[in-house]
């Protein structure tokens, strides 16, 4: 998972979301952080693609999340 548009001191907080408030996010493992985007590897029950339909409709810190790339194995999302 590659997170757009998130501010360094918010990448915890968003990690330990993921798993309260997508469905089947199991673990989340952070993989860096370079110029406002954050990498993240998922333990997901399902594939991208679900994991992109979960994310489409959810707001993370009061802002909407738009989810700008899906492939087999990765999920591009920026948070406006």
């Amino acid at each position: 998972l590659s997170v757009k548009g998130v501010k360094y001191g918010d990448v915890k907080e968003f990690k330990n979301w993921l798993p309260k408030f997508v469905r089947g996010v199991k673990d989340v493992n952070q993989r860096g952080y370079a110029d406002g985007i954050a990498k993240f590897d998922i333990d997901l029950q399902g594939d991208a693609q679900k994991l992109a339909d979960e994310m489409a409709d959810k707001k993370f810190a009061n802002k909407a999340i738009d989810v700008v790339n899906v492939s087999p194995n990765m999920v591009t999302i920026e948070i406006k």
